[in-house]
């Protein structure tokens, strides 16, 4: 039976460097550069991505068995840039290509920063920049108690979030509206019940005053 694997991507404008982790997903290990001619020529580059994952795992059949982490260009300063929008295009035609499989996007400054200082051969470069990506995940996994559910986008888009309070706004008016009706029943349920003992209070008072005059 496969195990689960944590596959880490380095998106190239003509390469995709890929590692794979180990069974006990604590080593980051190098598998190859997958090179095209024209940037936006995936096909042939997801067909072999595809041979790789299934390879290692159980996909397509339970493709739980895969994550991917792709290496997210974020600028030194934290500023995202063209080559960021890029990555997050090629994000999406992962995600339409592998269903289920989570995808997390990976800040990868300080692994790029390390791979400099590391690093001579170029015919690896890219390769090895997908095992220091996928070694820092690693990493966090292992340092990281309880870690959050990273294939989750970490804020709701502008509309969703207003479509989240508007409908907590409705549902709040509409809880108020419910306890001032049920304040209003109560109310009236309470007002009933005085006239009730009320009336009963006189009959018990005319009979009384009727019993005493017969005894007269």
């Amino acid at each position: 039976m496969k195990m689960s694997r944590v596959f880490g991507l380095d998106y190239g404008s003509k390469t995709i460097g890929v590692a794979v982790s180990d069974p006990s997903s604590k080593i980051a290990l190098g598998i190859e550069t997958i090179r095209r001619t024209r940037e936006n020529a995936l096909r042939a580059s997801f067909r072999r991505l595809n041979e790789i994952i299934s390879k290692y795992t159980e996909y397509p059949e339970n493709p739980q068995t895969a994550t991917i982490i792709i290496g997210y260009p974020k600028n030194m300063d934290n500023s995202e840039g063209e080559r960021c929008a890029k990555t997050l295009l090629f994000k999406e035609k992962l995600a339409a290509r592998f269903v289920s499989v989570p995808i997390i996007l990976w800040d990868e400054r300080l692994s790029t920063e390390a791979l400099k200082h590391t690093l001579n051969n170029a015919e690896k470069i890219d390769e090895m920049a997908a095992v220091f990506i996928l070694q820092g995940y690693l990493d966090y996994l292992q340092n990281t108690p309880n870690p959050p559910n990273l294939a989750q986008p970490a804020e709701p888009k502008q509309e969703i979030t207003e479509t989240i309070v508007a409908t907590e706004t409705i549902e709040a008016a509409e809880t108020a509206e419910i306890i001032k009706t049920a304040e209003t029943i109560e109310t009236a349920e309470t007002a009933e019940t005085a006239e009730i003992i009320k009336t009963a209070e006189t009959i018990e008072t005319a009979e009384t005053a009727e019993t005493a005059e017969r005894g007269v």
